[in-house]
């Protein structure tokens, strides 16, 4: 399970790379031009431009690109640009922030020294209540039996079990599928030559193993 949450952690980490403030002003300032029009000086926008990198400080470049592109169709004036941004992207952006978030947690109990994370996590580990549902969710999405009770004791997910994290969503991992346990019936005995060759081993070595096994050098085998 460690290097999935690790694989996740860099995933989310890569996801929150945060759009340099220089590119931020870049990005806004057609934006500003077309909803401005001629009644800004260069002064005031040049604050309005600093200000609102400010208030989008750390979006990631994707969104920001989305952002614009709602803010160009929508707003009309400077003070609608940062709101049409944040209401397109908002939503996406906040879910990013607690997947990393939550990565992060659960990587600081992985020794994930590769990315500077602490211990280890295992099947019987706790984590506070509050983040239960949450982290169930990501559990699920990276396709891992652990799950947590409402009271934040862990277990491991057994096949015919109710999923505390709900139904499956489309870009979950799948889960791993049970080992099945084969069972020999009836008493136990040594292999035979049938059975090496059974496994692909060619028939004069097998009987050369049954041989030396059994002392009998140049005895009869079966098969």
């Amino acid at each position: 399970m460690r290097s999935e949450i690790i694989d996740a952690w860099r995933v989310a980490d890569e996801a929150m790379r945060p759009t340099p403030p220089t590119t931020i002003i870049a990005k806004l300032t057609p934006v500003l031009a077309l909803s401005a029009g001629v009644g800004m000086s260069a002064d005031d926008r040049g604050e309005w431009l600093a200000a609102a990198a400010t208030a989008l400080d750390g979006i990631p470049a994707d969104l920001l690109a989305i952002g614009i592109e709602a803010a160009r169709r929508t707003a009309d004036h400077p003070s609608k640009i940062v709101p049409a941004i944040n209401a397109a992207v908002g939503e996406f952006w906040s879910h990013r922030r607690d997947e990393l978030r939550m990565c992060t947690r659960l990587g600081a109990f992985t020794k994930a020294d590769t990315v500077g994370m602490g211990d280890s996590i295992g099947s019987t580990d706790g984590i506070h209540p509050s983040e239960v549902a949450e982290t169930n969710r990501l559990m699920r999405k990276l396709g891992l039996k652990q799950r947590y009770r409402p009271d934040g004791a862990g277990y491991q997910l057994e096949r015919g079990q109710p999923d505390p994290a709900g139904d499956a969503q489309p870009g979950d991992a799948p889960m791993p599928a049970d080992t099945a346990v084969q069972r020999h019936e009836g008493p136990a005995r040594n292999p035979t030559v049938n059975d090496y060759v059974a496994l692909g081993v060619d028939r004069e070595t097998a009987a050369r193993f049954v041989a030396e096994r059994t002392g009998q050098h140049g005895a009869k085998h079966d098969g």
